[in-house]
């Protein structure tokens, strides 16, 4: 089956677009993991899902656009869509989106400081009186002890005289 020049242009120009879709999807994982700091687990696996989103797309242009055929400009399209992305737009849109992420973040963690703070002071109070009672606890477990034990020896020697008669 040949293909017109006029075919040729629109699979290129629309390889390049998923370049820059697939550029654009990079940059949300590379956001997720720069944002919320992923140990390599997860880093592991946002790669091998962003692999899988990007084969998935260039597959799906392919067989849409040029009849399932592989051709050396599919690649050259998706690579020059990828870079124009990445040193086009790619830098001002992650600092951007890391930014606000991490300031909405410590947005949250300050209102829930505020919601909660009444808890901790209540638990706070809370873990002072039982300290105190803690060594309450104790004082009167030695006293008792004290107690206890001259009890046993008072009924010790009652023992003994008993023993005796």
């Amino acid at each position: 089956m040949t293909v017109s020049i006029n075919e040729q242009t629109l699979i290129f120009f629309s390889c390049v677009l998923d370049g820059i879709l697939i550029g654009f999807i990079f940059d949300v994982f590379r956001i997720l993991r720069t944002a919320y700091k992923l140990n390599k687990i997860f880093t592991t696996i946002s790669d091998v899902c962003f692999w899988a989103i990007a084969l998935f797309i260039v597959f799906m242009t392919i067989y849409i656009t040029g009849d399932g055929q592989i051709r050396w400009f599919v690649f050259l399209g998706c690579a020059i869509g990828f870079l124009l992305y990445l040193f086009s737009i790619s830098p001002l849109i992650v600092k951007t989106v890391v930014k606000i992420i991490r300031a909405v973040n410590t947005f949250l963690w300050k209102c829930l400081r505020i919601l909660f703070r009444p808890f901790y002071k209540i638990f706070k109070f809370f873990a002072k009186k039982s300290g105190k009672l803690k060594k309450f606890v104790k004082s009167a477990q030695r006293k008792s002890g004290e107690k206890y034990k001259k009890t046993l020896a008072k009924l010790r020697r009652i023992g003994i005289i008993l023993k005796k008669v």
